[in-house]
């Protein structure tokens, strides 16, 4: 038979799916913000990491501000609710972001394998990797790679 509210096209129907829409969201709201503490905390922990380890290993540091980016919240068509959550979103995609680009430098530094299968979605410097069951010459190539890495750009 089907879910007659999904289907019913009145004014009352509209507005009981806008209500059960806005309770969706008040239920998922605490887990989304749940989120925001250990994420600023994974934050700290890698800016920090890359701070000490990228110094040691000569490897130019990630610009967290080249990924972490806010100017939504300029938009005046956007309410408040609507800004924050922009915000939000702007600082989870751009951490995340960053992240990424933090842990390719380091995988180029320590592991630029390629894997046998390719990922999903490769980080930028993936391309440049050895192929996978590629040993020969193993430490030269690695040594090649580590160079690379810390000529690029500071």
């Amino acid at each position: 038979m089907g879910n007659v509210l999904a289907t019913a096209t009145g004014p009352l129907a509209r507005v009981a799916r806008a209500q059960r829409g806005f309770l969706r969201n008040i239920i998922a709201a605490p887990l989304i913000y749940g989120v925001a503490i250990p994420m600023m905390l994974c934050d700290l922990g890698v800016s920090l990491y890359q701070a000490v380890c990228f110094r040691l290993w000569g490897v130019a540091q990630v610009r967290r501000s080249a990924y972490v980016r806010f100017d939504r919240h300029k938009l005046p068509y956007l309410n408040l609710l609507q800004k924050l959550n922009c915000f939000y979103c702007s600082y989870a995609n751009g951490v995340f972001a960053y992240f990424v680009e933090v842990a390719s430098k380091t995988e180029k530094y320590w592991c630029p394998i390629q894997e046998a299968t390719l990922p999903l979605s490769a980080h930028s410097r993936y391309d440049s990797f050895l192929k996978y069951g590629d040993g020969a010459d193993i430490s030269e190539q690695l040594a090649r790679q580590r160079a690379e890495l810390t000529r690029e750009p500071r």
